[in-house]
């Protein structure tokens, strides 16, 4: 189909109050019928979700009011209800929800109870949005449907058999002209995946896959739990309405089993029925009295919409020179919003490119960090070396002094004894140059000259027993020998000083010059 137009086919899931028309709904959406985006939110009498339209069932309930009834009133609507001019104006409201919602939708659905009554004017709306409608019963045992109305709303058990009669009765009479198929909800619950892909054969529409992701998407959304009421142990009911709908729901059973028709039955039925409703006239008056008044009430509501609309009209002027000035604020503060919003972009310009350079400034940081670090351990090391050198030239100026100090004292000896040298030494002088004076050298001389012929030792002998004559002849004798005796003490001192401390080749040398002296003068 061409965009602009409503989808070619719709489903219509048609069946009454609490008959498990949500949860069969719930599957089709799964499997790609379209139900719109306005659905009605899930409540607690039913928290897995309606899956009812929240802009078309508002208006089913206006025209339903509008004929004198209510959604509980089990009695037919008035013959010909759908050519009622008053009801032109709601099918043009459903038409513009249709086409709102369903526009390029090719495969789309609505599900409402009320639909079931009101299924003459779908036909109309159908055919002008140009969609073919396709039905799907949802049968449920009408006792368990009666046990849950009146749980839920307190209904009586009758009422409630007689509202499941009326829904399956109106919506099999006008369906007949559609592709239509019906599926039980016990069915449904066993086994959902046989009974769509039977709905899907039967009615001829595109369903999606049934991928295992589909399949588990259901599976969780089904609950055999929610079906309450099941197999209930009721009283015998001896009323009409207990014996037409168990007749209506076995003539149902068998169009599903045995693909028998379900219309004569059901003609058979109606004609029933509706001696069942001329004998509650009374009650149907009744039910139309609670509507009428219910339609009064709802017009003074709308009365008093209408006042407050025209209050909020007068209010809306006044809001309106209020917006007016809000406007000029507002432009006012768009502008300085411009402003800021370039002020804040120049500033984050600004921040991005200090950000840059701080991290520029960062890296050259942690480099000069790192090189910082390399010079502090080379400061350590150095630091170090310093340290030990210190040490080193502490213990070698320690090691100098004690060296000076001991240069010191064997240099004030050496001084000592080279003063006591030279002393010793001009002595030896003198008496040289006395000796040499003297006349026993002088009359030696001969002697001399023929010692110096003879060997060294025989000259020594010789010279010394010509000393100890001339000594003795003049009487030098003992004088000489108690200066030879001072001389081996002194030598002898010296020696003694000398392994304390001095030096033995220096004092072995004066020795031997003293005796060198004193032979010469002998």
């Amino acid at each position: 189909m061409n965009n602009g137009q409503v989808g070619d086919t719709a489903i219509l899931v048609l069946g009454s109050h609490r008959s498990g028309t949500s949860a069969t709904t719930g599957v089709l959406y799964r499997l790609g019928v379209d139900l719109g985006v306005n659905l009605m939110p899930a409540m607690k009498e039913n928290p897995k979700g309606f899956y009812e339209h929240f802009g078309i069932a508002p208006i089913h309930n206006e025209i339903i009011a509008l004929l004198d009834s209510d959604w509980s009133d089990p009695c037919s609507l008035p013959q010909d209800w759908d050519r009622d001019p008053r009801i032109a104006p709601f099918r043009e409201r459903i038409i513009q929800v249709v086409r709102e919602e369903f526009t390029g939708k090719p495969l789309w659905g609505l599900k409402d109870p009320r639909v079931c009554r009101l299924l003459p004017l779908w036909h109309q709306v159908l055919a002008e949005v140009g969609a073919t409608g396709k039905a799907i019963f949802v049968m449920r045992p009408p006792i368990e449907v009666a046990l849950s109305l009146l749980k839920r709303d307190r209904m009586s058990v009758e009422q409630g058999l007689m509202l499941w009669s009326s829904h399956v009765l109106d919506a099999e009479l006008h369906s007949r002209s559609m592709a239509r198929s019906v599926i039980f909800y016990q069915d449904l619950l066993q086994d959902w995946v046989f009974e769509m892909r039977r709905l899907r054969d039967e009615l001829d529409i595109e369903l999606s896959a049934f991928s295992t992701r589909i399949i588990d998407d259901v599976n969780d959304f089904l609950d055999s739990d929610l079906r309450h009421h099941r197999d209930a142990a009721v009283p015998n009911l001896r009323a009409p309405q207990s014996a037409l709908a168990e007749k209506l729901y076995e003539a149902m059973l068998a169009w599903r089993r045995e693909g028998v028709s379900p219309a004569a039955a059901c003609d058979d039925i109606r004609k029933e029925f509706s001696y069942i409703e001329r004998g509650a006239a009374p009650v149907a008056s009744h039910w139309r009295a609670k509507a009428v008044e219910a339609r009064r009430q709802a017009e003074g509501e709308r009365q008093h919409e209408a006042d407050k609309r025209r209050d909020a009209e007068k209010r809306g002027d006044y809001l309106e020179t209020v917006v007016q000035h809000l406007e000029r604020d507002v432009g006012e503060a768009a502008r300085r919003a411009s402003a800021a919003e370039q002020a804040v972009s120049h500033a984050q310009s600004v921040i991005a490119a200090g950000q840059a350079e701080l991290a520029a400034w960062q890296a050259e940081l942690t480099e000069e960090q790192g090189r910082a670090r390399a010079l502090t351990d080379r400061l350590v090391n150095r630091e170090k070396e310093i340290q030990e050198t210190r040490e080193k030239d502490a213990i070698w100026a320690a090691e100098l002094q004690q060296a000076k100090a001991e240069s010191d004292s064997r240099g004030v000896i050496l001084l000592t004894r080279l003063s006591n040298a030279e002393v010793r030494i001009a002595q030896l002088q003198q008496e040289r140059a006395k000796y040499l004076s003297s006349t026993s050298w002088r009359i030696t001389a001969p002697m001399r000259g023929i010692g110096k012929l003879t060997p060294r030792i025989f000259r020594r002998g010789l010279v010394g027993g010509v000393k100890l004559v001339w000594w003795s002849l003049t009487l030098q004798l003992p004088r000489k020998l108690r200066r030879r005796r001072d001389i081996l003490v002194r030598s002898r001192m010296e020696s003694l000083g000398h392994s304390a401390g001095g030096d033995p080749n220096g004092i072995r040398t004066e020795a031997e010059a003293a005796r060198s002296n004193t032979e010469h003068r002998g």
